[in-house]
């Protein structure tokens, strides 16, 4: 007879695996909408991104048909969605471009999976304007196992092409004025090293490209002291504009250069070197020279006609009217007071022709050298403006080169009627001292002090102080004197031994 038990329990256990079956399901089921759901916002994701990418994505069959492309690709191209998708992709490539691109992406297909491959190329709008884009292309498998496709990643880089060809043809303009100009240019590293040049600095200079390539800038200077007064005027923003500087070509020659250079900074404002021109001005120095020359000899001769001619003649007339005056006044003729009188003024003309003559030539540059000179020169100050002049000179420091001491002592003749006249100074003191190798002239004053730049700028007296200096490989500057009053310092090389050589 059957069990009982037995009976109830089987179809108990079969319910109860139905009823876990059941909840299996169930929970499978809200595992799979769960997933379902997160599946939905990645894919809306997804979209969301892939349209609104800041890049153009497409997707292209092999036989370059179009599979997707998303919004912002279509927007940018101008074109529908619908318009794009399904046909083909060569429509939007610029006609120039199109047999170059086909080529790559045929060549790509043929490779296969693997790395992906970056192409340059124009696409076309689709009313008619052009864009420069660059595209990431990959191939890959088509969805569940399908043919292959190209994904691409697609990039407008118009504004940097074009970026790319102003910069281009800024340095075809760059070069070719680099190169076609007549004056040197040249770009250096800090240390000096030549990083660039044009074929004028070779010319100039004597080398040849790669000779000059081999070269420091600071070898070129033909005096150290130039480079110390180089580094002395550049300016707060790193810039010196018209130095004139001795420079050193390839023979041994020497030539007069203007240069103007300043500083090269990069990112951050590092200081990566310099850059310049130099204009040779050896001709126009030979010419001023000479004309300087010229105008020294006018004056010698002027000069010595003042002594020798009209001195002599006004001394002659002052003799003959004191003699009259003593004519006149042992008569008891009252215009004997009028003789006198006259006299008196002929005596003061001749004094004036004298300081003139002397100021025109200073004969005792050759009889007592320059600090005899300037001696006379203080003393004639003194008695012509009627102010104190006082004048030191040291013994160790004798200076009988002619060319050396008159421009020396025009350039303290200069300094000292500026100080009268335009400073109103009382008291004026010259100063010749040794500083190492090199002396150094010194005119100060107890005046106004400093005229304005532009006053400065404009007075030919002090172009002409200025270009004396340089004519001695001398350095002239302007100071405020201490306690008010201006200090005109002119600074040059001590002659080695004295000059016995003309002026003229």
């Amino acid at each position: 007879m059957p069990d009982g038990s037995n009976t109830t329990t089987r179809p108990n256990e079969e319910l109860s695996a139905l009823r876990q079956r059941v909840a299996d399901l169930e929970a499978a089921a809200r595992e799979h909408a769960r997933a379902r759901e997160e599946f939905l916002e990645a894919e809306e994701r997804y979209l969301d991104l892939y349209n609104n990418s800041p890049d153009m994505h497409f997707t292209v069959a092999e036989d370059g048909t179009v599979l997707s492309v998303n919004r912002f690709g279509a927007d940018c191209l101008g074109y529908e969605l619908h318009e794009l998708v399904g046909g083909p992709v060569w429509v939007v490539v610029h006609p120039d471009d199109l047999d170059g691109v086909q080529e790559q992406v045929a060549a790509i297909f043929r490779a296969g999976g693997g790395r992906a491959s970056e192409l340059e190329f124009r696409k076309v709008r689709k009313d008619g304007s052009v864009l420069w884009v660059q595209e990431r292309v990959r191939v890959v498998k088509g969805v569940r196992g399908g043919p292959i496709e190209l994904r691409i990643i697609c990039r407008d880089i118009t504004a940097r092409m074009r970026a790319e060809a102003a910069l281009r043809e800024s340095e075809q303009r760059y070069r070719a004025l680099f190169e076609d100009s007549r004056d040197a240019i040249y770009i250096t590293a800090v240390n000096g090293e030549l990083v660039d040049f044009n074929q004028a600095a070779c010319d100039l200079f004597g080398y040849t490209a790669e000779e000059f390539r081999q070269l420091n800038a600071l070898e070129l200077y033909a005096r150290p002291t130039d480079r110390e007064q180089f580094q002395a005027a550049v300016s707060r923003d790193g810039s010196v504009r018209d130095f004139e500087v001795k420079l050193l070509r390839k023979d041994g020659s020497i030539i007069d250069c203007l240069l103007t250079s300043s500083e090269r900074r990069g990112r951050g404002g590092v200081l990566e070197g310099y850059q310049g021109i130099i204009h040779d001005i050896t001709e126009r120095k030979r010419l001023e020279e000479e004309i300087l020359e010229v105008s020294t000899r006018e004056q010698r001769r002027i000069g010595q006609d003042l002594h020798d001619g009209l001195g002599q003649q006004l001394t002659g007339m002052a003799f003959l009217l004191s003699a009259l005056e003593r004519k006149l006044s042992a008569r008891g003729l009252t215009e004997s007071g009028d003789a006198k009188a006259i006299a008196s003024l002929a005596h003061m003309t001749i004094a004036q022709t004298r300081y003139l003559s002397r100021g025109l030539y200073p004969a005792a540059l050759e009889t007592a050298g320059l600090a005899g000179a300037l001696e006379d020169l203080g003393a004639n100050a003194e008695a012509l403006f009627d102010i104190s002049c006082t004048v030191r000179t040291q013994d160790s420091t004798p200076i009988t080169d002619r060319v050396i001491g008159g421009h020396v002592y025009h350039i303290a003749q200069e300094a000292v009627t500026n100080a009268v006249r335009h400073g109103r100074a009382a008291h004026v003191a010259i100063k010749l001292v040794r500083e190492g190798d090199r002396t150094a002239l010194i005119v100060q004053d107890d005046g106004v002090g400093i005229p304005q730049p532009t006053d400065e700028q404009r007075g030919m007296g002090l172009r002409i102080m200025r270009y004396r200096s340089r004519m001695i490989g001398g350095w002239l500057r302007l100071e405020q004197a201490a306690g008010g009053g201006t200090a005109v310092h002119c600074t040059f090389p001590t002659p080695d031994e004295p000059s016995r050589g003309e002026t003229s």
